[in-house]
C-alpha cells in the first residue's frame, strides 16, 4: 500500500473544503511535532537509499540555513508506520 503525507499550512486551511476533497481525514493518522519526526517520516517512504541520503544532505542543508528554527506545518495526513 502507497502512503502519502500533505503538508496544510494552518492559515490556508478550510476543513469543509479539504474533506470534501479528501486531502485531509476527520483525524490525523500521523501526529507529528518536530522537524525530525517530519523528515522521518517523509524519508520512510523512499524505497532508495541513494535517494534518501541525498534528501537528508538536501534536509541537513536547508536546516542549517534556517537555523534549525521549528517548519512551520500545521497538519500531517498519511498512513503510520
Amino acid at each position: 500500500m502507497c502512503s502519502t503525507a500533505v503538508l496544510i499550512p494552518r492559515k490556508l486551511w478550510n476543513k469543509t473544503a479539504l474533506l470534501k476533497m479528501g486531502l485531509i481525514a476527520s483525524q490525523p493518522l500521523v501526529q507529528v511535532e518536530t522537524n525530525e519526526e517530519l523528515i522521518e517520516l517523509w524519508l520512510a517512504n523512499k524505497k532508495s537509499r541513494h535517494t534518501r541520503r541525498a534528501y537528508q544532505l538536501d534536509i541537513d542543508y536547508f536546516l542549517g540555513f534556517i537555523e534549525n528554527k521549528p517548519l512551520p506545518f500545521g497538519s500531517i495526513v498519511g498512513e503510520g508506520r
